[in-house]
């Protein structure tokens, strides 16, 4: 039985997410720990096992060549995410309501804070330090920031839910910056197609 016979098995009776992470084991059998390589989908894929549960991962790792948790954190600095309106979920939206009827475009605006642990860290890949606040654009601010302010677009008529921005904030911020803030994610969702008839 050929490479891909068994690929072609394994698709029929396996979910994606287990394929990926079958495929990777078998990559890596003969590897040592320091020359094992991963595909981007093995990546996402450990990364997300990582976010929900980062002890279930860890044991995961005793029995499974996976990537060790360096390697996702590495992944993740390099990832082009910058405070302020996320291009790339912009354009996935714009993507999105392309394909869909009018009516499903309907949407809401989620507007929601969480704190945060107050850190300095440099970040290699951008050459800057991590952990201010900022307020978009560059619009940095020297104080260390405690909270997160995130702006999610949620389906009304079609389930989706899609975080589109985020600013690293210190504990208080001003009136006028939030309403700046609400007023730009009104206009990213509105030039994609989406319809948002309220921001909560």
């Amino acid at each position: 039985m050929s490479e891909l016979d068994v690929d072609d098995l394994l698709k029929d009776v396996l979910s994606h997410c287990l394929l990926t992470i079958i495929k990777g084991e078998i990559q890596n059998r003969s590897r040592p720990p320091t020359g094992r390589r991963w595909t981007l989908q093995e990546k996402l894929t450990a990364l997300a096992i990582f976010k929900r549960s980062p002890s279930a991962y860890r044991y995961l790792c005793a029995y499974l060549r996976l990537p060790s948790v360096r390697c996702l954190q590495r992944f993740l600095h390099r990832a082009p995410l910058k405070p302020g309106i996320i291009r790339r979920s912009i354009s996935l939206m714009k993507r999105g309501a392309a394909k869909m009827p009018v009516g499903d475009r309907v949407c809401a605006i989620m507007f929601d804070g969480m704190s945060t642990m107050a850190a300095l860290q440099f970040n290699p890949s951008t050459g800057n330090v991590d952990g201010l606040s900022d307020l978009g654009n560059g619009r940095r601010v020297p104080e260390v920031a405690e909270h997160i302010v995130s702006f999610t677009v949620q389906g009304l008529r079609r389930q989706y839910k899609l975080p589109f921005a985020y600013y690293p904030v210190k504990r208080t911020i001003r009136h006028g910056a939030i309403g700046r803030m609400r007023v730009g994610a009104i206009a990213a969702v509105q030039s994609t197609g989406q319809v948002p008839l309220f921001n909560l």
